[in-house]
Formats: C-alpha cells, structure tokens, sequence
C-alpha cells in the first residue's frame, strides 16, 4: 500500500529509488528520510489517495478486499 505525493515535498537530503520487488514494478523506497519527516508528509495525505499495488498495476485501496480479505494472514 501506499500514497502518492509530491515530490517536492521530500527534503533536499531525501532521494527516491524505484526498485523492482517480487517481480513488482510499483515499488520503491524513499531513502534519506527522517521517521520525524516521513510523518509529516504522511498525515497530510487524506485516505481516499490509499493505492495498492496487484500484478505491477495501481488500484485504489478497497478496505473490505485488501484488508479484510488478508488481515488473518498479517496478524
């Protein structure tokens, strides 16, 4: 899962690295972030933007199919 956001909204330090994952074209990983910075620019996204990544393609975040349905196998 993940937001999107805006780019420059990452400070100058931060650097955004796409990495391929489990054949999974949509990850990545920002890097050079503070904990401290990474929640700021979490929280000012609003729940609507949630999107999850299935096959490499981007679908918006369905709280009954993608956590309901595999909540049992996190835990």
């Amino acid at each position: 899962m993940f937001w999107p956001f805006d780019m420059d909204d990452l400070p100058k330090e931060a650097r955004f690295d796409q990495e391929k994952s489990n054949d999974d074209e949509c990850h990545g990983n920002v890097k050079n972030l503070s904990d401290k910075k990474a929640e700021k620019i979490i929280t000012k996204q609003p729940l609507h933007k949630l999107r999850v990544c299935v096959n490499s393609e981007v679908l918006p975040f369905d709280f009954e199919e993608h956590y309901l349905k595999y909540s049992d196998s996190v835990s």
